[in-house]
């Protein structure tokens, strides 16, 4: 089955999220049982300072995390219009030049879908996995440029999984609605640094 990964576009035409604004709101933890260090966010709920252009897209990248998810109010009602699964919005505050932008409304994304590649299939060795934080021990992950393949036991059905992982359902989404600040790659060159294709979403929807 294709599945495709979601990037945001850094066109610096477009708004972008530079920085979270309250302190602290990262944490880092050890790992008890394998003593690897984990960075994630204790809360859903933030604002962000904004850059200085003018352009605001329906996707807007996230310098604090790359790979997460910030959405429109445009991009949210018409992923709930297309009943597109496996996430969880949180309204968050933005600002420019210390100034809340009220009328602007963005959603940050928890993804809630489950899906894996499978490093078997790829050739990356895996030599273990921790009981206590779930994350892979690997042998030789030093070339990233593999062909990724999903582990399609892993799936729940759901539309955004994963580490930015989406259905074609979500690009259909994007394109129906004209929403801008996506763009995909197919999710067999998430890995490939080297390979800058990305989907036409005008000619694989013929429109």
């Amino acid at each position: 089955m294709d599945f495709y990964k979601i990037y945001a576009d850094q066109n610096r035409k477009y708004v972008y999220a530079k920085k979270i604004r309250e302190p602290n709101i990262f944490k880092f933890e050890m790992c008890p049982v394998c003593n690897r260090i984990s960075q994630y966010k204790k809360s859903s709920s933030f604002s962000v300072d904004l850059s200085p252009q003018s352009v605001f897209p329906d996707l807007m990248e996230f310098a604090n995390s790359p790979g997460e998810l910030i959405i429109s109010e445009k991009a949210l009602a018409a992923f709930e219009a297309e009943q597109i699964t496996g996430f969880v919005p949180h309204r968050i505050a933005v600002y420019k030049n210390n100034t809340e932008l009220t009328d602007r409304i963005y959603y940050y994304l928890t993804i809630t879908g489950k899906g894996e590649i499978d490093y078997q299939r790829m050739g990356i060795e895996v030599d273990g996995r921790c009981n206590e934080c779930n994350k892979f021990f690997f042998k030789n992950m030093k070339n990233t440029y593999h062909i990724a393949y999903l582990d399609e036991k892993t799936r729940d059905g759901t539309d955004i999984y994963g580490n930015g992982y989406c259905t074609e359902k979500v690009l259909y989404t994007v394109y129906k609605y004209k929403l801008t600040g996506f763009y995909f790659k197919k999710g067999i060159y998430s890995f490939d640094a080297l390979n800058r294709e990305t989907v036409n979403l005008k000619e694989l929807f013929g429109g």
